[in-house]
């Protein structure tokens, strides 16, 4: 929940529960943002009120894409808004975010290069860029390297031989 307390929730078979102390350590990172505390009865279906999706199509792909991002391991989905100026597509990205991930900086612009997507992708789950006119092939095989598991490699800072690998989706997971 990343609350002052450290408590989790602990998901089974059975259902959920809010746990004190988990039996797995947990990373926090400098953007995050304490997530709400779940209440039992709710319903994915509850977030149509919230959302500019009156085609139920969308809205259908909209709950997937949330469960595709919420379950913890990939592949995860990609997902784009499009729409006119004014359709709440940044209103959607920032409420799916604040659901699952929440962040001091819900949306970002894009990265400069695929080292740094991969940093923001490291330090998050959940990667909302605002306002891409255009995407870059290096950004789209970043994305798709991030969705179904990849990483980086470079030159470790001060060293001749050594490397430095970030890998955002490890194969345990």
């Amino acid at each position: 929940l990343c609350d002052d307390a450290w408590r989790v929730v602990e998901v089974t078979a059975f259902g959920w529960r809010i746990i004190q102390d988990p039996p797995v350590l947990f990373r926090r990172t400098r953007g995050m943002l304490p997530l709400p505390v779940p209440a039992k009865g709710g319903s994915l279906d509850d977030l149509r009120l919230f959302v500019n999706m009156p085609d139920d199509q969308d809205f259908i792909l909209l709950k997937g894409v949330l469960v595709g991002e919420a379950r913890g391991r990939g592949p995860y989905p990609i997902s784009i808004f499009e729409g006119e100026q004014g359709s709440a597509k940044s209103t959607v990205s920032r409420g799916k975010r604040s659901i699952i991930d929440p962040s001091t900086a819900p949306l970002r612009t894009a990265p400069r290069d695929e080292r740094d997507m991969l940093i923001s992708a490291r330090n998050s789950c959940i990667l909302c860029y605002d306002n891409i006119s255009k995407l870059e092939d290096w950004t789209s095989d970043g994305l798709c390297r991030i969705a179904t598991g990849g990483g980086f490699a470079t030159r470790e800072l001060y060293t001749d031989l050594d490397e430095s690998i970030l890998n955002v989706m490890p194969e345990n997971q």
